[in-house]
């Protein structure tokens, strides 16, 4: 069942990044939390979009939802419920250990318990949509391409390729810490494509990748596009990997305008 547990509205004292309004607990380990972020002064059975943000870090356990509160605050501020949603990565240890299916079932159940949480407060969702940076962004396009209920799925600077991330050794041995090697585990990563063909009515898919990313190779994203023909790709001019989760950026303008755009 879905918890909430009220936090204060103010910011982390070392960082200054605001804290979230509440934090929700969708499964029973430690990494099953979802930060809040409310929009102000919005009346209780109001219509409003749900925004869910997947925090990228080659879904290593080092990096945590903690880097995207000021991203989250940025969607509320917008006038969405924003929500970053944490899950099980590679790294963690024991019931914390991530990869197929761990992983992947998380983000499912993360994203039914936003929904219901959304309802309990009253109001309903008129959009969800799925934001996602790097490995995020993979999770998000994998989530958008197998489940229903999902209006946009806007992936930044996207993993599209896990087992191209794995022969050309992204991230220092990322895909291989998260599915392990592929001639050992060949099911892991055919179950962890980011995209499956799609009837009429899928989601709505927009790639965001920038022309000096040296994380994740902009080419990825092109082929990706061409494989995948109702994805539209937005290429973004000198801009590299990092930009993405700096909401003060200039591609934020594009990214914020792609959340917005009605069809």
């Amino acid at each position: 069942m879905t918890t909430a547990t009220p936090l204060p509205i103010a910011v982390d004292s070392e960082l200054g990044d605001p804290l979230p309004d509440a934090a929700i607990s969708y499964d029973a380990h430690e990494d099953a939390v979802i930060d809040v972020y409310l929009p102000a002064n919005v009346d209780v059975g109001a219509e409003l979009d749900l925004v869910i943000y997947i925090h990228g870090g080659y879904w290593r356990a080092t990096v945590n939802r903690s880097r995207s509160r000021r991203i989250t605050r940025t969607l509320a501020d917008a006038g969405a419920i924003g929500m970053t949603i944490e899950y099980r990565r590679s790294g963690g240890i024991g019931q914390l250990a991530g990869g197929w299916p761990t992983t992947f079932n998380d983000v499912t159940n993360a994203i039914a318990a936003a929904k219901r949480y959304v309802e309990g407060l009253g109001h309903r969702i008129a959009r969800t949509i799925l934001v996602g940076h790097s490995a995020g962004g993979h999770l998000a396009l994998w989530h958008g391409s197998r489940h229903t209920g999902i209006d946009r799925v806007i992936a930044l600077a996207p993993v599209t390729d896990v087992y191209r991330t794995w022969s050309e050794d992204l991230g220092q041995g990322a895909a291989e810490e998260f599915l392990g090697d592929p001639r050992e585990h060949p099911d892991a990563y055919e179950n962890a494509a980011p995209w499956l063909p799609m009837a009429d009515g899928a989601a709505d898919v927009i790639v965001i990748h920038g022309t000096d990313d040296d994380i994740v190779p902009v080419a990825h994203s092109e082929d990706f596009a061409r494989a995948v023909p109702s994805v539209r790709l937005e290429i973004a001019e000198n801009v590299g990997h990092f930009e993405f989760i700096d909401p003060d950026s200039s591609v934020w303008e594009l990214v914020l305008s792609e959340i917005a755009r009605e069809s």
